[in-house]
């Protein structure tokens, strides 16, 4: 039964989140009456434990700690048992399951199958285009918020996403570069626009964002199926090479940059414990170049390295003025909100830093046991893939793999709590911790 609602999991977390905590509920309920509960899944919740605190201590509310529910994979799929066929199968599901969503944003980049009729084009200065039907936009703000408004028969109008403007002609003036959405058969562009794209299904402006809302949730999910992946084929079996072509390129459609970055650097390391001394000079040599190539060749990597950068000053800023308990879990956008209101950052929803957003959010005792998880269990999942053999030595090798991305993708990333990225990662890690006691 609990091997089924693995297999349930792995076919649906990809196309649906809310599909998938059915098989997580089912399975924690089955799991717990073995009675093998994962001793050190109380550092998670001592996290937690303390991630309560915070918010009492802040005087909030104590809902947001339902978030560790997200990871109660590790516990529910820790009582499996798994024959090599049967490990296969399920492993083959979770490929070809994410495969599809690979294929699905592929064929909306590069055919007209998945038109939404929704366009984007870029402005800075002055622009022009009529409006033929009344319609609303969508504004993404580019180098900053003020500086931009909108005309119509020469008078200022309201602009802001979601109010409707009636048909005329409008120009909209940008200081310093805006992106603006609109429906194909509402809007005609005139003089002053540039680089125009349309937005297929699955994409947030030209990003590849699957079912997961955001393109650097694809970026998370997919670098680390590819890690996954990778390290399958090249210490167990080569069949699992067949799927990393299609678990990388979604971190390019997405333009997860660092996500890309840090996949591409932690291959490389996988395939030099991999190889013979012989031939590592060849493999390395290849890995390298394609790094640089992703590095140098991607203006935008450094443009994006100094939004971060932003970021990181904000929350050393706010934490320096905060207190020991922290301003209170899942709570940085309080405080993030007035630098975006400044034009400094273009969100704030977190810090792009899982660190840095756990250090403001929960002060020091939660920063240092949020590093301390993700020190600690990619280093247990590596020593545990020495005490077994094949293919439950590759896999539980693999989640250490993973789990090292997640944890490196947290310098640049608040990742630690996104839910599709918990629902996969704890989910393999109860997969792995069952394996490591087959033995």
């Amino acid at each position: 039964m609990l091997y089924i609602l693995a297999l349930f999991l792995f076919a649906s977390l990809p196309f649906s989140l809310s599909l998938s905590y059915v098989p997580l509920t089912l399975a924690l309920l089955f799991g717990l009456r073995f009675k093998v509960l994962p001793r050190d899944f109380l550092l998670i919740l001592l996290l937690y434990a303390w991630r309560f605190v915070s918010l009492l201590m802040g005087g909030r509310s104590p809902i947001p700690i339902k978030d560790v529910y997200d990871k109660s994979g590790y516990v529910a799929f820790s009582s499996l048992r798994l024959s090599e066929g049967r490990f296969n199968l399920l492993m083959a599901v979770l490929g070809f399951s994410f495969s599809t969503v690979s294929v699905l944003g592929i064929l909306g980049k590069h055919t007209q199958l998945l038109d939404t009729g929704r366009e984007y084009a870029y402005c800075l200065g002055r622009c022009e285009m009529e409006i033929k039907d009344s319609t609303s936009f969508w504004v993404f703000w580019v180098g900053d918020r003020r500086g931009n408004f909108l005309l119509r028969d020469g008078e200022r109008v309201p602009f802001e996403v979601g109010v409707v403007h009636p048909p005329g002609r409008y120009t909209l003036m940008s200081e310093r570069g805006i992106v603006l959405g609109f429906r194909s058969e509402d809007v005609s562009l005139g003089k002053g626009w540039r680089d125009r794209v349309k937005e297929p299904h699955l994409y947030g402006y030209r990003f590849f964002k699957g079912f997961y809302d955001h393109p650097l949730h694809v970026g998370g999910v997919f670098g680390a199926l590819f890690l996954l992946f990778l390290t399958l084929g090249l210490f167990y079996s080569k069949a699992y090479l067949l799927f990393t072509p299609l678990m990388l390129y979604p971190l390019h459609l997405a333009d997860a940059k660092f996500y890309l970055f840090i996949s591409l650097l932690l291959g490389l390391f996988i395939l030099y414990l991999r190889l013979g001394m012989s031939d590592r000079l060849p493999a390395l040599s290849l890995w390298v170049v394609t790094f640089l190539l992703v590095l140098f060749n991607s203006l935008p990597f450094l443009y994006a390295f100094r939004l971060r950068l932003n970021f990181w000053k904000a929350a050393i800023e706010v934490f320096g003025r905060g207190d020991f308990w922290g301003i209170g879990y899942d709570h940085a956008w309080e405080v993030l909100k007035p630098f975006y209101e400044r034009g400094l950052v273009d969100n704030y929803s977190h810090f792009h830093n899982s660190y840095l957003t756990a250090l403001v959010e929960t002060g020091v005792v939660g920063f240092l046991l949020l590093l301390f998880l993700n020190v600690y269990f990619p280093i247990r999942f590596a020593l545990a893939s020495r005490k077994v053999r094949g293919y439950a030595r590759a896999f539980n090798l693999a989640v250490a793999f993973v789990l090292v991305f997640i944890a490196l993708g947290g310098i640049f990333e608040s990742n630690y709590d996104t839910a599709i990225i918990n629902l996969l990662v704890f989910s393999l890690m109860g997969v792995g911790y069952s394996l490591s006691r087959r033995d």
